[in-house]
């Protein structure tokens, strides 16, 4: 009995250590950490980026290197910022296992970012040199916003009612078109699309269906089908309202202004959905004021058209100053609605301002795409019809 009860101490030690070495070991923190550097690495590590680095060599343009510097940049900012929103999610749901709602609809949010982000640099692995002028550009419009939306339904059981497999193969399929939008390949994008917004109409889920329509109407856009653009956004707009996602349904109303009606434009069907988008817009508050930006652009353009330039001039200036708040003042974006704005005072001859924004959009192009970038060329080309208005 005592040789036992001796055993029996010893193993009860024993036990107790191993128990402790494993609560020790048992590091939710440290697992999520060490599971999302991996996902990070494979997304943009050294393979990938040194992928990205040959394919815009191989090019042979002479602005090559400093656009993939500088594209390479921005993949850094927003793989950490992804992998920071992982991390905390993975810790959030003790270790990874999303189990309440919230949980999961923020998990789906991260693996759709996850998607778009693989997705574009999948692209600028075979870059050509269409891809290799947009890359700056369009790394700078990769989705920033929260993950903070609604997860997907589910049954009494706590079941996804759609097949998951079907739904991440239609989300890999909007992630490539995506992706082949932001390279300037529009008319490519439309297949991975288009078969996406099949797999999400066998779903049935209204909220996927309103993404490709949204994306559909993009890509046509940019081809310059506006016909074909406003249906989509259209579509678009009537599936973001029965799948209550509002975010999609303020971004397309704020692109049906700018398709709609085309040429010539049409003041009463401008008025009513910028009227849509602006209500839109406001209901998301400041998680939108991106859109509130993009309104005014559009709508400028159609005042433009009906050489209202002194209408157009205020809601561009209003655009840009809050482009230059939410962006900071070195932005791609900044040297368009300059130039835009440029346009505008050149026409109702306010030269002085003119070349002033002219200088502006310049000095944007060469601080973010460079000086032998091809967008900078058209800025200088820009800036120099300013001066020669003036007489220099």
């Amino acid at each position: 009995r005592r040789r036992w009860g001796i055993a029996a101490l010893g193993s009860a030690a024993v036990t107790a250590g191993l128990v402790w070495a494993l609560v020790r070991e048992d590091d939710p923190a440290g697992r999520c950490a060490a599971t999302v550097a991996e996902e990070a690495a494979a997304l943009w590590g050294e393979g990938p980026r040194a992928a990205v680095q040959q394919a815009f060599a191989a090019t042979g343009l002479a602005f090559a290197q400093d656009s993939f510097e500088r594209s390479a940049r921005l993949l850094d900012v927003h793989v950490d910022a992804w992998a920071r929103l992982r991390r905390g999610a993975c810790e959030r749901a003790r270790g990874g296992v999303a189990r309440t709602e919230e949980e999961r609809g923020r998990a789906r949010c991260l693996e759709r970012r996850r998607l778009t982000l693989a997705a574009w640099i999948d692209t600028l692995t075979r870059a050509d040199a269409g891809v290799v002028e947009h890359a700056v550009a369009a790394s700078t419009e990769l989705p920033t916003q929260a993950c903070s939306e609604p997860g997907p339904e589910v049954d009494d059981d706590g079941l996804v009612l759609a097949e998951a497999e079907t739904r991440a193969r239609a989300e890999r399929l909007l992630a490539r078109g995506r992706a082949l939008g932001l390279a300037g390949q529009h008319a490519q994008g439309l297949t991975p699309v288009a078969e996406a917004r099949g797999l999400a109409l066998r779903l049935g889920d209204r909220r996927l269906e309103a993404e490709a329509l949204m994306q559909q109407g993009l890509l046509h856009e940019y081809t310059g089908a506006g016909a074909r653009a406003a249906d989509s956004f259209l579509a678009a707009y009537v599936a973001a309202e029965a799948g209550r996602h509002e975010r999609v349904r303020a971004e397309t109303a704020v692109h049906l202004v700018h398709v709609t009606g085309g040429p010539p434009r049409v003041a009463e069907v401008d008025a009513l959905w910028f009227s849509l988008a602006e209500a839109s817009a406001a209901g998301l508050g400041e998680g939108a004021i991106d859109l509130r930006a993009s309104l005014l652009q559009h709508r400028s353009r159609g005042e433009s058209a009906r050489g209202r330039h002194e209408a157009a001039r205020r809601d561009l200036e209003a655009a840009l100053a809050i482009e230059a708040r939410r962006l900071g003042p070195e932005h791609p974006s900044l040297a368009a609605i300059a130039e835009q704005l440029g346009e505008e005072l050149l026409a109702l001859g306010r030269l002085d301002e003119a070349l002033a924004q002219a200088e502006r959009a310049v000095a944007a192009a060469e601080a973010t795409l460079g000086p032998e970038h091809p967008s900078t060329a058209r800025r200088l080309l820009a800036r120099g019809e300013v001066q020669e208005r003036r007489g220099e």
